[in-house]
Formats: C-alpha cells, structure tokens, sequence
C-alpha cells in the first residue's frame, strides 16, 4: 500500500508534467515552478512530511503489518491498510479509522504470538466446587478441538472471588491473539450451557 501510494504521486506529476511540456511550457519554467512550491510545502506541510517519514519507518521496522490485530490508543482493530500518508485499521464493529501516521506513537501489536482468554462465571457456591471444576475442564477439552484460534492449553484456574452465596470461576485459554475476543464469547457460551445441562445453574 504505501510504495503504491508513492508510485500514484509519481505518476501523476509525470502526468502533469509532460501535458505542460506538450502544451510548450519549458522545462525550467515546470522545475522552478515545482521548488518554489515544494519550498512552500516544507514550510507548510510539516505534519504531511512527518506522515510519510513515520510510514516508511512503520514498514522499514515492521512494526505491524496488514492483517495484523493492533490496538493504537484508544482504538484497536484489524490493519487494513498501510499508505503514505495514513494507516487504516477495522474495528471489530466495522467502523474504519483512518489515522495519520505521524500520530502512530505507541502501538500494542497483538497480532504476534499468543493472548490469554479470560472468563469469568458465577457459580452458586452451595455446589461442591470440585465437581464445577471437572465438569469445566472436561467442557474445555471437547471445546479445544472445536473452536478454532485455540493453540495451547485451556484450564480452570480456580476461584477468582466470592460474592454472597456465589463464587466467581476463572478459565484461562491460550489462543492467538486477533481471535480472543471471540473465543471468549464462544467459551462463555458452551460452559454456561454445559453448567445449565449439569443442573449446575
């Protein structure tokens, strides 16, 4: 995306440039014209300088790539495009955000390595809690191998707080990082099912 962005600049002042040495305007005439104006953009244009130097230092230390789940304070989401003036990323609502990369300062590239799932149920504290955590840990094991962006082990850490007559189950699943959010739902999903089925809840 952003070599394309510079090859479209490119062209088309090459455009411009030979229509105006087709229409007889001289050559030194163009380039004069061309530094005084470039002069201009130095003085007036820092931040769209600023833009393209980050950008290429955003490709050049692979920073992040399309594809990649970053989040860039205060917006996260999946990098869409990289371009010479500006990085777009998609939300997982859809939205699209289009940010100038000299604004780019501090990003959490989650798109490399692994993430933790974290879950959180309620549990009436009434039933044996060793059983909850067998019944949870065999749910883990059958849902391991069927929803997919799981890659390590999946497990019931313990209690994690206890509020009245419930406690508060933790469950801990390695998995890759753009896909956390939705194996947390999923998860969340089939242990409250397998608890109602146990008669657990």
């Amino acid at each position: 995306g952003l070599l394309c962005s510079g090859v479209k600049y490119t062209v088309k002042f090459l455009v411009i440039y030979n229509i105006l040495i087709t229409l007889g305007v001289e050559s030194t005439s163009i380039l004069a014209v061309v530094s005084v104006f470039g002069v201009a953009v130095g003085l007036g244009a820092q931040n769209f300088v600023k833009d393209i130097i980050n950008g290429f230092l955003i490709i050049l230390e692979d920073q992040f790539g399309v594809g990649d789940y970053i989040s860039i304070d205060p917006r996260y989401g999946v990098v869409k495009n990289i371009g010479l003036r500006t990085t777009t990323i998609v939300s997982p609502d859809g939205y699209h955000y289009i940010i100038p990369n000299s604004e780019i300062r501090i990003v959490t590239n989650m798109g490399k390595g692994s993430a933790k799932a974290l879950i959180d149920l309620v549990v009436p504290y009434k039933n044996n809690i060793d059983k909850i955590f067998d019944i949870l840990n065999d749910e883990l094991k059958n849902q391991k191998e069927s929803i997919s962006g799981i890659i390590g082990e999946t497990k019931v850490l313990g209690i994690n707080n206890i509020s009245g007559a419930n406690a508060e189950v933790r469950i801990s699943a390695e998995c890759e990082s753009k896909e956390k959010t939705k194996i947390e739902r999923e998860l969340r999903k089939t242990l409250m099912d397998r608890l109602i089925k146990e008669d657990i809840i």
